[in-house]
């Protein structure tokens, strides 16, 4: 992280930290090349960078009240070995936490892939509580701008129908690309009588997208499908998204860029927007 943003967290505590001495702890790491500081030129306290491969990732900032004695060369020494460590541990967690998110997340978009979602997603419904509704969202007319001006457009339309997706989540709701042009998105917390009303603002998000239309006669938008969790029937993931995929499926074989909303019991109907 940038060191503006970096955050002290304490591990033993000698009194209350006043936010003007993390915020000099913090500065003191950014901006001075000594191996050690003291914050506010306080000899009882003591700021060392942690690095890693000579790249500051980190710091140790210490303090004693003001009763006590400064801190002398042995605490110093000590206190650098500590840091040397801190930067190697650091680094690792660093490493791990990029490792789970490249394996959880789709790497254009920065969505959570297929199995991460399902996984997410069979995890909520096992609660067996609440509502919520899946959306089934898929591109329409997307091969024209791949075939007419690149790949690169055509990753742009990707990431931006991917972040009008996340901007419409809370942090109830999971959003994700299934792969290729196809998304899927949870929205918790959304009754059945309401689930209509939901797709319309799916389909409303992503009107962005519209502006990369090369073809007039074939305009980028998208097809939603609207599937309303229904937990009395032991409704599971697998259903949810083969009800919701079944109705993005009815929009693209009529008008497209319009909302079909499934239900267990009567199928799907359609409303344009």
């Amino acid at each position: 992280s940038a060191v503006g943003d970096m955050v002290f967290r304490s591990v033993s505590a000698v009194g209350d930290v006043a936010e003007a001495v993390d915020h000099a702890a913090r500065h003191l790491l950014g901006y001075e090349d000594e191996p050690v500081s003291h914050i506010n030129d306080d000899p009882r306290s003591l700021v060392v960078p942690a690095t890693y491969r000579k790249r500051l990732n980190g710091g140790l900032a210490v303090w004693r009240d003001r009763t006590a004695e400064p801190f002398d060369e042995s605490d110093i020494v000590l206190l650098q070995a500590v840091a040397s460590q801190l930067g190697i541990a650091l680094q690792q967690m660093g490493n791990q936490e990029q490792l789970k998110k490249m394996s959880e997340t789709d790497g254009l978009t920065g969505l959570l892939n297929r199995r991460t979602f399902i996984d997410r997603l069979s995890a909520r419904l096992a609660t067996e509580e609440g509502c919520g509704v899946l959306a089934y969202v898929d591109l329409d007319n997307f091969k024209t701008v791949n075939d007419m001006v690149g790949h690169a457009e055509g990753d742009a339309v990707l990431t931006t129908l991917a972040d009008a997706l996340s901007a419409l989540c809370t942090k109830q709701d999971i959003a994700a690309r299934l792969g290729g042009d196809e998304f899927v998105l949870w929205l918790e917390g959304v009754p059945r009588d309401k689930a209509e009303g939901a797709g319309e603002t799916v389909l409303n998000r992503c009107e962005p997208i519209r502006g990369f239309t090369v073809d007039p006669e074939k305009p980028v938008g998208v097809s939603v499908g609207i599937a309303p969790w229904v937990p009395e029937t032991g409704d599971a993931v697998d259903s949810l998204m083969a009800r919701a995929d079944y109705a993005m499926y009815e929009v693209k074989h009529g008008s497209k860029g319009a909302v079909a909303v499934a239900d267990a019991d009567v199928g799907a109907r359609t409303a344009g927007i």
